[in-house]
């Protein structure tokens, strides 16, 4: 069954809007620069993994028989000094003055880390530069908590010195240009680099890399090769950075025959899912039973099909659209949030009649390490029985020592939404008479004269997206709304949205949120209260808290470390506390005896159990 993973916008008494309004605003609207790297200071340990120098326990069954792309030049390895793809980061392809990019798409306003995968001669003497600042690694050498804050759509990406040589991940060979999106619309992603790693149509005499085609393998090592048929695949995608709002995919298909009537007939069906996957503990991906969504592909899928001028095949481009039915069998659009590890599970193509199979790249030219490119998997089958036989990775190693695997082009159709509150604009303080909230936080117009200071009357929200829809039909629509940091909890009536305002998106992506609060009632020393900016394509913001007049007790009981929950991580939190590498909080002390002791780490366990 399908999970609905985002928050529905119906009216609910914990969800605020406003109206439309134009607000006041100090003159000068605080902003970091964009230019440099914000780099902090904690250290991140490499999670690299060794390639284990054997022999591919599998003869590599994709043969990539005519090519559809030349390979770029492969800096990934050729110079072994290179860095992989961060996690949760994914890559688009696009044409900027006529010249192809492979563009990682990276959420705006979010840390991400770079792995040096450089070898061991020379990870030491490598040099992180962002444009021609040289910025400094941790102690491996990698560059943790990177992230830049763009008033565009494309900025630079760091790049990693060695003497002379140079190497920046997505790097066009033909146009020395290199960017990233930080995208606010639905694109295509795929997770290795297409312009450095190649595509390969994939077929060969009725054989596919990742398609319809009977193969033989020695599945029961028996010695005696048994004849089985590919009939889907299993394709791992890491953890999204920022939640990915995910609408369906797109996938480049090709067959030996000429039309699309002969390659996939009318009456035949594929299905496609979207499935949690988790990692074992070698930190190989495994398919959880969550099955996020569930899509049926058919030949109404085909948005465009061709014949290759040789006149030797055709190929074409199936869009599938995540979809739901309704309470009269109809089906609707259905987007989803996607926040862990998952799987794109393909299956179907094996049936009699049909001839297709997919696109293919060759991952070892991308900047990224195989075995974290999680080779594609094709699911096979007894041809005599239909009996499941088992699944077979394609990877393998060079005569070079390199490790190469094969990965489906698969696109996803998605963008990351991000609504990012900076940690001056993450507390606020309502007047006891009432009136607009302002932030504990002071600015200063004129950092050298203290009486230009100032508390900010607006929550500074980075979005990915404007403040109002530009859907046709739907531009008075809001794409961002508060939620309380407790979904539990119901919006206070004492605290009231009041204003919103754009003004300053274009130039600098940031939307502007003002609230009002009620006066303190005589007799009550204070109240506060803690939400976040959120939206239905998977933003959400830092918890923003408004206190007003004097607060002792924590808005939610057992949440030392402020993150609107009570986790695992309050524990620790409290074992910081307790053994002196975190300062004492207030909310530590969860019993209120007054102490910070073990009785207040099973006092966040009984809140965890529901006791």
């Amino acid at each position: 069954m399908a999970t609905a993973l985002f928050v529905s916008v119906s009216a609910s008494a914990q969800l605020q809007r406003p109206e439309k309004i134009q607000m006041q605003r100090p003159a000068k609207v605080m902003m970091q620069s964009t230019e440099s790297a914000q780099l902090q200071g904690k250290k991140v340990l490499a999670s690299q993994r060794v390639v284990e120098k054997k022999t591919a326990p599998m003869q590599m069954m994709a043969k990539a028989a005519k090519t559809a792309k030349a390979m770029g030049p492969m800096k990934s390895w050729a110079n072994s000094m290179y860095y992989w793809r961060p996690m949760g980061t994914f890559y688009n392809t696009g044409t900027y003055q006529s010249n192809s990019y492979c563009y990682l798409v990276y959420p705006n306003f979010t840390d991400v880390t770079y792995y040096n995968a450089s070898s061991e001669d020379k990870i030491a003497d490598t040099q992180w530069l962002y444009g021609e600042t040289e910025v400094e690694g941790d102690e491996n050498n990698n560059l943790p908590e990177f992230y830049a804050i763009s008033s565009g759509k494309l900025f630079y990406l760091p790049t990693l010195k060695y003497g002379q040589a140079t190497f920046t991940i997505g790097e066009d060979y033909n146009y020395n240009q290199v960017g990233v999106i930080s995208t606010d619309e639905v694109m295509e992603m795929t997770k290795w680099d297409t312009e450095q790693g190649g595509t390969y149509t994939g077929y060969d005499t009725g054989e596919y890399g990742f398609g319809t085609g009977v193969r033989g393998f020695d599945f029961d090592d028996d010695g005696t090769p048994e004849q089985v048929f590919s009939d889907g695949i299993v394709e791992y995608f890491d953890k999204p950075a920022r939640p990915l709002y995910f609408t369906g995919l797109t996938l480049p298909v090709v067959s030996n025959k000429l039309t699309r009537e002969e390659a996939f007939p009318d009456g035949m069906e594929l299905k496609v899912q979207i499935v949690r996957a988790e990692y074992d503990e070698k930190g190989y991906p495994y398919l959880t039973d969550d099955v996020l969504t569930e899509m049926t592909v058919t030949p109404d899928n085909f948005t465009n099909y061709y014949t290759f001028a040789a006149n030797d095949g055709s190929y074409g481009f199936l869009d599938i659209q995540s979809m739901e039915k309704d309470d009269f069998g109809g089906e609707t659009p259905a987007p989803i949030i996607i926040e862990d590890a998952f799987a794109v599970v393909i299956d179907g193509w094996g049936q009699e009649g049909m001839d297709l199979g997919l696109f293919f790249g060759d991952a070892a030219a991308a900047s990224y390490d195989w075995e974290f490119m999680s080779p594609t998997f094709e699911k096979y089958y007894d041809v005599e029985t239909g009996e499941y036989k088992g699944m077979l990775r394609a990877y393998g190693q060079r005569p070079n020592g390199t490790p190469y695997c094969y990965n489906a082009w698969i696109l996803l159709n998605g963008m990351f939404d991000v609504a990012y509150v900076d940690k001056d604009h993450q507390a606020f303080v309502a007047p006891i008479e009432g009136g607009i909230i302002e932030t504990e936080a002071i600015f200063y117009e004129d950092e050298d004269d203290p009486s230009t200071a100032f508390h900010d009357n607006a929550i500074n929200v980075y979005c990915s997206l404007p403040l109002y829809s530009t859907e046709e039909g739907m531009e008075d629509e809001l794409n961002y709304y508060l939620l309380s940091a407790n979904e539990e909890e119901e919006w206070p009536e004492w605290l009231k949205w009041t204003g919103a305002s754009d003004d300053y998106y274009a130039n600098y992506m940031v939307n502007l949120f003002q609230l009002t609060a009620d006066a303190l009632p005589e007799g009550m020393e204070g109240r506060s209260f803690s939400f976040r900016i959120v939206s239905d394509h998977g933003a959400k913001s830092e918890i923003i808290t408004v206190v007003q007049g004097t607060v002792v007790e924590p808005t939610i009981k057992g949440d030392v470390n402020g993150d609107g929950a009570v986790t695992g991580a309050d524990i620790q939190a409290i074992m910081n506390v307790m053994a002196g590498t975190a300062e004492r909080t207030p909310a530590a002390d969860v019993n209120g005896d007054g102490e910070v002791t073990g009785a207040d780490i099973q006092a966040v366990i009984n809140i965890m159990v529901g006791q």
